[in-house]
């Protein structure tokens, strides 16, 4: 492989996180696509970049949003190294900052850090929701009785699925959601009513994940 080769490769890890959570643009989504279709070592970082946006996404649903003064201390310092045209009052508040800051950010000019990435997801999380439309026009939070029988998956849906397209290709599966959203737009779904092993849930989260027109991201859950 080339250093030119190898540049690409490294653009194309960085935007990982983006594509994780929804945020590239349809050019920078086709080009990540391709090179995953393309790299089983690159399909393992980006495995493992879901798994961490899940684990991150529940752990700000668990411990809440961040103190005042980290929020501050935060903000003052994405403000300063992003230039004034993204500075904001501080009286506004924090979800507000977050969403404009992040918002005036173009994926492929910044080359994230881990700890940036996760940082983006942990904000996004903590500021986005979803909302599944009922047939009628009404939005509803999923709300089905959960058993702690069978197995289930962290999901995420594409933003241009639609409510039918989601409920047609969860009952094609058997599967239903049973929670959620949580931070991030996540639903906890039910893919099987038996208890799977490690193999075989694997295989039926990686057959959820495979139909990227619906499914954003998918990863197991206890």
């Amino acid at each position: 492989m080339s250093a030119r080769d190898d540049e690409k490769m490294d653009e194309i890890e960085l935007l990982l996180p983006w594509r994780a959570t929804g945020a590239l643009s349809a050019e920078e989504t086709r080009r990540v696509d391709a090179a995953l279709a393309a790299d089983a070592e690159l399909r393992r970082k980006y495995d493992l970049v879901q798994e961490e946006m899940a684990e991150s996404v529940l752990a700000a649903e668990e411990f809440g949003a961040p103190s005042t003064r980290a929020r501050d201390r935060l903000f003052a310092a994405i403000e300063a190294e992003a230039g004034p045209q993204v500075a904001q009052p501080s009286a506004r508040g924090w979800r507000a900052r977050a969403l404009d800051f992040f918002g005036s950010l173009t994926p492929g000019a910044i080359a994230w850090s881990a700890a940036t990435a996760a940082l983006v997801i942990v904000l996004q999380g903590a500021v986005l929701t979803r909302s599944l439309v009922t047939s009628s026009g009404t939005f509803h939070t999923a709300s089905a009785p959960e058993s702690r029988d069978g197995s289930f998956a962290l999901v995420a849906f594409a933003p241009d699925a639609t409510a039918q397209q989601i409920g047609e290709f969860l009952a094609a599966r058997g599967a239903s959601i049973v929670d959620g959203p949580k931070p991030g737009g996540l639903y906890r779904v039910k893919i099987s009513a038996t208890r799977l092993d490690s193999d075989a849930l694997k295989a039926a989260v990686a057959t959820l994940a495979a139909r990227r027109e619906i499914v954003r991201m998918a990863v197991a859950s206890e």
